[in-house]
């Protein structure tokens, strides 16, 4: 059934979180979307476990042993967690709840990742602060999580990856400012690609919505 009249009169959206002010259209827009994110929310989540749990060749390689076991500790951790948010999508829960599940795990993924880099030795850090650019793009790559959710989540991580490389990590001032600069620029551009796709989603809800209603009114004319 094509939408009311009276939801599509007002179409317009925050141009910062890209919501659509009329809170019925964006209901619609919720439900609409909702098949999507739920199949790539899994593949995400699996994957995601699946490249956490490759660190773990890393770890073998590269730690020492005097800290193997706290750095294994929070990398199966986090997995446990991942795989036990992946349960969740098969249940009710999820459809409700969505988002706060994936802000939650992506924020708990985050801090283990930092936190195994506040143990390893300087030497082999730049492998595992890769990890934590991926871990950026994964968030915007598969988009589970609409824009605004996403802006926030990867500014959290951005300030407590700040916060960690002042209080916790052994470099100088240029060495932070370098990593940080990288980090930020890599924040940059996949806020800029979440925004841009998000925003290209929504025109083409809104262009299908008002021609569904558009051929349903013309329909009803005729007959």
């Amino acid at each position: 059934m094509p939408l009311s009249e009276s939801i599509l009169s007002n179409t317009g959206w925050n141009k910062f979180s890209l919501k659509f002010e009329n809170l019925r259209l964006e209901a619609h827009y919720k439900t609409h979307t909702f098949p999507r994110l739920l199949s790539q929310s899994r593949l995400a989540l699996i994957l995601g476990a699946l490249m956490y749990e490759m660190y773990g060749v890393l770890d073998h390689l590269l730690v020492s042993k005097n800290i193997l076991n706290r750095i294994e500790f929070i990398r199966i951790s986090t997995t446990f967690a991942i795989m036990v948010v992946f349960g969740l999508t098969f249940t009710k829960y999820y459809r409700k709840y969505n988002q706060l599940l994936l802000i939650s795990i992506l924020l708990f993924a985050g801090i283990g990742l930092l936190w195994k880099m506040a143990l390893i030795d300087q030497r082999i850090f730049s492998y595992y602060f890769s990890g934590m650019l991926l871990l950026l793009f994964w968030i915007h790559a598969f988009y589970i999580l609409n824009f605004i959710n996403a802006f926030y989540c990867t500014f959290a991580l951005m300030v407590i990856t700040t916060v960690f490389f002042f209080t916790a990590f052994n470099f100088n001032y240029s060495e932070t400012i370098c990593y940080l600069f990288i980090l930020f620029s890599a924040f940059g551009v996949s806020m800029f690609s979440s925004y841009i796709s998000e925003k290209a989603d929504r025109s083409l809800f809104l262009r299908e919505k008002e021609l569904d209603r558009t051929v349903y009114t013309k329909g009803e004319r005729n007959s």
